[in-house]
């Protein structure tokens, strides 16, 4: 995978920055590239953090309109997004990728429901645990595991 195009135009003796549409088309062939696996670090993760502090304001934007635009048309890559999300941590986001998780409790794919349930077990905190609807979950597994992450610790 090539690496994105930063902005040329940065003053002289600035740090450049990425762009958003550099962003998006990195972000798109690492993801097609490479599935996210647990425990490695993807080539999006290092995308997004490049992002966030290029434009710390603006990058969270970046990163949601590519989640709803991957929901909308691909599941798989939707899913491994939302996990590179949850891997850079619950603070890189903030509100935004708690929201993200929340709406994607809602989304019709096994895969990104599987994902955001990811992010309640990393991130934890009643704000996503408030989330969880294990009897309006359709697969049965899923609806357990919430079930058991819901469970008082004993």
């Amino acid at each position: 995978m090539s690496t994105p195009a930063i902005s040329a135009d940065a003053p002289a003796g600035s740090t450049p920055t990425l762009t958003r549409e550099a962003f998006r088309t990195g972000l798109q062939a690492s993801l097609d590239a490479e599935p996210f696996t647990d425990g490695m670090i993807h080539p999006a993760e290092r995308l997004i953090a490049a992002a966030l502090a290029a434009d710390p304001a603006g990058a969270p934007g970046w990163i949601e309109g590519a989640y709803r635009e991957y929901a909308a048309s691909n599941a798989a890559l939707a899913a491994d997004l939302l996990r590179c999300i949850i891997a850079r941590g619950r603070a890189a986001l903030g509100e935004c990728g708690v929201a993200l998780v929340r709406e994607a409790f809602g989304h019709p794919s096994l895969l990104i429901r599987d994902a955001a349930l990811a992010a309640v077990e990393e991130w934890d905190g009643p704000d996503l645990r408030a989330a969880l609807q294990p009897d309006r979950e359709p697969e049965p597994w899923l609806a357990d595991y919430m079930r058991r992450i819901l469970a008082p610790a004993v």
